[in-house]
């Protein structure tokens, strides 16, 4: 695997000129208003998919759901210098299992993805998840939560932690382990939670484990309407001791969460963030920190979103670690009961600590068709560019997919 700052081969292929879209996203811009055209005249008779019920099986409910999707990626490998165009087909087959007494809920789920290239066969990767969630409601005032989960994932080429994989090198495949718990207890408009969590990311060369600690008051204005205050601190120790890598994460923020009408509701934080590093070449950086999320619904059948964050993150094969700032706007306009337009603009600026900065911006679009019994038809195109102060490290990604989803 090499870093975003690697020597690339000479260009493969031409990119595409300034300001004009990809010719594949041009074809599908015109099929979808085709498709919608056409959907809207002739099918609009036609009612939305059922929702997927699961099936009993004793005191459980399993719900089983398979998703099969061909997408088609212009330049495979995140390069600005060797632009290399792929199609993969991806299978992914999810069972979730789930119960529910009294005081006692019990939730969990197994995932596969299976992801074949049909030219860069090196990137065929298969990923796998399990994760398991209870609920305790010990009392009328106390419920105590426990979760945890294990990851079997490959590097993702771009990813802000990987960078640009080389087209002679496979991804690595990683393990990452978590589990935690939280105990919440009420007393009249006070809420109080705690919250302790171990995980590990068995990464070659910069793996890690990691301890953290939460606690946070939350103080009813009204029944659907709540300000916080919370303190947060956060250990991660590396295998390899020689890396410096160790550090510590102290935060303290305020916030705000509502849902107070059926048209809007949030949850809102800001607060400060210190990261003590061990790396005696370095420093210990502190930021304003944020989080969290807006919907609103203006019209019955608009939706719109608006997500907001700004965190430290550690930096795996690129830098020991970076700041990353993201804001993203999301609309969602059902067309018809079974039809609806989604489309999503993201911007992301990551900071190193070796001092390298990116700016990233996603746009995504795309029409999901629900049809009767438990089928849902999925199709999008979508974008990414990235410019960087490492010249290397500059590219642009067009992507055209179509998937099928159904369950039980």
């Amino acid at each position: 695997m090499s870093k975003v700052g690697s020597t690339m081969p000479e260009t493969v292929g031409a990119s595409h000129p300034a300001g004009s879209l990809p010719l594949v996203t041009r074809l599908w811009l015109a099929g979808m208003a085709a498709i919608l055209l056409i959907l809207w005249g002739a099918l609009g008779y036609l009612s939305a998919a059922d929702e997927a019920r699961g099936i009993p099986v004793g005191i459980f409910r399993i719900q089983p759901s398979l998703a099969i999707s061909s997408q088609y990626d212009d330049n495979v490998y995140r390069s600005g210098t060797q632009r290399l165009s792929d199609k993969v087909l991806s299978v992914r087959p999810v069972v979730q299992f789930s119960t529910h007494w009294k005081k006692l809920t019990f939730q969990t789920s197994v995932s596969t993805t299976i992801d074949h290239y049909e030219k860069q066969t090196n990137l065929d990767a298969t990923n796998s998840s399990a994760n398991m969630g209870v609920k305790y409601a010990a009392s009328r005032d106390l419920s105590l939560s426990f979760d945890g989960g294990v990851d079997f994932n490959h590097d993702a080429p771009g990813a802000p932690d990987v960078g640009t994989v080389s087209t002679t090198e496979t991804p690595k495949q990683w393990k990452h382990y978590q589990f935690g718990g939280k105990a919440q207890y009420t007393f009249h408009r006070f809420r109080s939670e705690f919250g302790l969590t171990h995980g590990v990311d068995a990464k070659q060369q910069v793996g890690n484990y990691w301890n953290q600690a939460t606690m946070t008051l939350m103080y009813a204005l009204a029944p659907r309407t709540s300000l916080l205050t919370g303190l947060g601190w956060k250990g991660i120790v590396y295998d390899d001791s020689s890396l410096h890598r160790d550090s510590q994460e102290k935060s303290a923020n305020v916030g705000v969460n509502w849902a107070a009408t059926a048209k809007t509701q949030g949850d809102l934080r800001v607060g400060y963030t210190v990261k003590d590093t061990e790396n005696p070449t370095g420093s210990s950086p502190g930021m304003v920190s944020f989080g969290g999320g807006v919907s609103w619904k203006p019209l019955a059948k608009t939706g719109l979103s608006l997500d907001l964050n700004r965190s430290f993150a550690e930096g795996g094969l690129v830098a020991d670690y970076y700041k990353t700032t993201s804001a993203a706007v999301g609309l969602n306009q059902q067309l018809r009961s079974f039809l609806s337009l989604k489309s999503k603009v993201g911007y992301t600026k990551n900071d190193y600590s070796s001092g390298q900065e990116n700016d990233t911006w996603k746009e995504t679009i795309g029409i999901d068709y629900a049809f009767p019994r438990w089928l849902t038809m999925s199709t999008s195109v979508g974008r990414t560019n990235q410019k960087s102060s490492l010249p290397s490290a500059n590219y642009d990604d067009n992507q055209v997919m179509i998937s099928l989803t159904g369950g039980l």
